[in-house]
This record gives C-alpha cells, sequence and structure tokens, in this order.
C-alpha cells in the first residue's frame, strides 16, 4: 500500500509537466487560441489524482487503526487468559490447602459419644486442637472466611433450605470432611444446652466452655480467641424470615465471657443461648455424627 501512495505522487510532477508541454503546444499552434475544455480536463485530473491520493491514505489509516485494535485485543485476551489460569491455580491450591486441614482434622479429631441423641466432634472444622476456634463460615458458605469479617450468607428462601445439614451444597462439614460428619440442628443443640453440665474453664490459655455429657464425658467449646465470646451455627434457618428480607436469619448457639459482657446485656448472654443471626456474619462449626445403629 506505501508503494502505490509513493508511486501515485511521483506521478504528479510528470503529470504537470505533460499537462504544461501540451498546453504550450496547443496555445502555439492555435496563436494563442486555446481551447478551454482541455485547460478544464487538466484541472480535473489534478483532483481526481490527489482524491485518489487521499483516499488511499485513509485506507492505510485505518487499516493501521484495525490493526492496532488486533493487537490490543490479542495482548487483553492473553493477559485475561493468564489471570484465569492463576485464578484457577490459586483455587486449586485453596482447595488442596483445605483438603489438607481437613484431613488433618479428621487426624485430631475425636468422636465423643455425651449420652445424647448424636455424638459431637471433640474439636472444631478447620482447627488441630481443642482450643483452637477453627475456621468461621456465612451461614450455608462452604468456603470459610476470614475472621471478624462479613460474607454472603445462603440467600435460598426458606422453602428450599428448611435444614441443610448433611446437604454438601451449603454444609462445609458434609462436603469436606465425609458422609458421617454434618451441622448441628438447633434441637441437638437445645438438647446439649439443655442436658449437659456447661462450665467455664480455659484449654491451652483459651477460654470456653467444658460441656458434660449425662454419661460423664466431656466436650470443650472454645471462645474465639479475642472475644471471647463463642458463635456456633446451627444448620436451621430463622423460620419467621420473610424471603424479602435483604438480611436473611439462621439460629446461632452463642455464649460471651467477655469481661464486658455486661454492657451487651440482652444482646449477648454468658451462658450458652440460642440465638438468631444475619447468615451474612460469620461462625464457628462443630459437627457432629450420627450414632451407628446396631
Amino acid at each position: 500500500m506505501k508503494a502505490l501512495v509513493f508511486f501515485t505522487y511521483s506521478l504528479i510532477p510528470y503529470i504537470t509537466f505533460a499537462q504544461s508541454a501540451y498546453m504550450h503546444e496547443i496555445a502555439e499552434e492555435t496563436d494563442s487560441n486555446s481551447n478551454p475544455v482541455l485547460g478544464l480536463l487538466g484541472v480535473v485530473l489534478f483532483f481526481l489524482v490527489g482524491y485518489v491520493i487521499i483516499h488511499i491514505n485513509d485506507l492505510i489509516t485505518k487499516q493501521k487503526e484495525i490493526k492496532q485494535k488486533e493487537i490490543r485485543k490479542r495482548k487483553w485476551e492473553e493477559k485475561k487468559t493468564k489471570l484465569e489460569i492463576e485464578e484457577k491455580e490459586q483455587k486449586n491450591k485453596e482447595i488442596r490447602q483445605r483438603l489438607k486441614v481437613h484431613e488433618l482434622w479428621k487426624t485430631n479429631n475425636e468422636s465423643i459419644d455425651l449420652g445424647l441423641s448424636v455424638n459431637w466432634a471433640s474439636i472444631n472444622i478447620g482447627a488441630n486442637a481443642i482450643s483452637d476456634y477453627g475456621y468461621i463460615y456465612a451461614w450455608g458458605m462452604t468456603t470459610e472466611t476470614p475472621e471478624f469479617s462479613f460474607s454472603k450468607g445462603l440467600e435460598l428462601p426458606l422453602t428450599e433450605c428448611k435444614n441443610i445439614s448433611g446437604n454438601k451444597l451449603y454444609d462445609p462439614a458434609a462436603k469436606w470432611i465425609d458422609k458421617d460428619w454434618r451441622m448441628p440442628t438447633k434441637d441437638e443443640f437445645e438438647e446439649l444446652i439443655r442436658l449437659c453440665i456447661w462450665d467455664i474453664t480455659t484449654e491451652n490459655n483459651k477460654l470456653g466452655y467444658s460441656i458434660t455429657g449425662p454419661n460423664g464425658n466431656k466436650i470443650f467449646l472454645p471462645a474465639n480467641n479475642t472475644l471471647d465470646s463463642g458463635s456456633y451455627w446451627t444448620a436451621n434457618p430463622y423460620e419467621n424470615d420473610k424471603d424479602t428480607e435483604k438480611y436473611k436469619s439462621a439460629y446461632c448457639m452463642n455464649f460471651d465471657l467477655s469481661p464486658y459482657q455486661h454492657l451487651l446485656e440482652g444482646l449477648y448472654q454468658k451462658e450458652p443461648t440460642i440465638k438468631t443471626f444475619t447468615r451474612d456474619s460469620c461462625n464457628a462449626i462443630r459437627p457432629v455424627s450420627d450414632k451407628t445403629k446396631s
């Protein structure tokens, strides 16, 4: 294309010279009786050549723009692909790490029979010891969230999530550990509160409740490392929520052992109590397993 423009431009001197020579010859032959038509043709020819040159130049400019757009698009697609690969690798890395943590959980956990309707795990999900608070989750979400944060909770209407215990789509215990473990229900936590003895104590310098079952066996529910309060999800949503409400709630077992607990009287209580928290708040999970039928 550049060669064509150069060639067109190079014709201008020759065309101009030929026109001048021709007009001079005509003038001599006609003794200054020049033909105006020939002059007009020369002007038309000159502008025609100019138009061709401008048109070719526009084509070159447009082709450059198209090429630059293609280059930018290709670079963006390459960058996008790279980001997608990195994101996928990061997710796979997180999944491998999560599986590693949950495999370690299986090794460190014990199934404790307290003499109740279900057996209770000895440690929280994501914990390595009975004094660890472990992972925290928004209700109905199977991916843990950072401590002291809010995350998007499960927004399904009550007709679709009356009890998520054992549902691998919404129960982290069922999804990441195995089929034998699941989130406790509201009734199972109420049974734990009603039939067991709760004593404030410490394990590895971590404050919490030592819970003694009817048969004398014990588990320890730690408080959060910083707030000295414990919040544990149940698998049941709050049944009085309206499907139109933005922040739906779910039942949670809560206790507060903070020395400032009296300032929050009515909101948090020292004794273990079943409360409702919005689903986007993040709390611990202590799994349960059904007793083996003999």
